[in-house]
């Protein structure tokens, strides 16, 4: 894989992760709550919400549907979080330095 797709790969995942906490949170569940519904431990929904392990599409269907949302909506939530400011910033930085280290060019 290409570094700029890895780069992209590893953002969205970590994107989907703060779109289910943000969820989670709003919808007033517990990590222990949502790790009960969907049948896999705590420490799991945990390692999801931080980015380290991924749920499939059927585990975000049943997470929309348990916080009454659409899957759209829980994979496009905005945050308001300065974590995930900081993230999308980083993003940029990232992908600049990809495009001009390997085509000689910058962003600006």
């Amino acid at each position: 894989m290409k570094p700029g797709v890895v780069v992209y790969r590893e953002q969205r995942v970590r994107e989907i992760a703060l779109c289910v906490r943000s969820a989670r949170i709003k919808a007033g569940w517990t990590q222990e709550q949502v790790a009960e519904h969907l049948g896999y431990s705590r420490a799991h929904v945990n390692r999801v919400e931080q980015g380290s392990a991924q749920l499939k599409v059927a585990g975000l269907e049943l997470l929309s549907d348990a916080f009454e949302i659409t899957l759209t909506e829980l994979l496009e939530r905005r945050h308001g979080q300065s974590g995930h400011q900081e993230m999308m910033s980083g993003f940029k930085i990232k992908c600049a330095s990809i495009r001009s280290s390997r085509w000689g060019t910058s962003l600006s």
